[in-house]
């Protein structure tokens, strides 16, 4: 895996997400949903229901890497009943492939973790399902995604030790 901190690399800051990052974050959200092929009418839609607020962001815990073009990535995880839910990762495509995914799913079970849970669960894209196994993610069930498509449900057990 390439370092993302190597010397002709400014250094990974994964920061707290802002509310004046909103355009940003669904910008990044709409641009890695585009990497799996999807066409630009799907991705159109995708955009119009994304639905994130400045005060969302602001009220919750969204973190990203915030690098000096931009945001690279960000994801948002929340408690519900003791258990986290990682409601977003997402990659921007110059940054895909440098492990930065994983940096951001590390964080956030980490963030999970000190907010008090046991379990991190998610709903993935499809294409995604491989990333997360890889994460030590196991495949639950599948929900309606809307759009018109059925998306799986996935979760790990924090309390055991990452093996990625």
């Amino acid at each position: 895996m390439p370092n993302p901190d190597s010397p002709d690399h400014e250094p990974l800051r994964i920061v707290r997400a802002r509310g004046a990052d909103v355009d940003e974050l669904v910008r990044v959200a709409v641009s890695s949903k585009g990497v799996w092929g999807y066409d630009a009418s799907w991705l159109a839609r995708f955009r119009e229901t994304f639905g994130l607020t400045p005060s969302q962001v602001e009220a919750g815990s969204f973190y990203c890497i915030r690098r000096e073009g931009g945001i690279g990535g960000w994801y948002s995880v929340r408690m519900r009943d003791g258990i986290a839910m990682l409601d977003d990762l997402w990659i921007a495509p110059p940054s895909v492939g440098r492990g930065w995914g994983r940096l951001l799913f590390e964080h956030a079970c980490a963030r999970a973790l000190a907010l008090g849970a046991q379990r991190l669960v998610w709903e993935a894209d499809p294409n995604a399902v491989p990333f997360y196994r890889h994460m030590g993610g196991t495949v639950t069930g599948e929900v309606d995604g809307g759009m018109g498509r059925m998306i799986p449900t996935m979760a790990l057990d924090l309390t055991e030790e990452l093996d990625v």
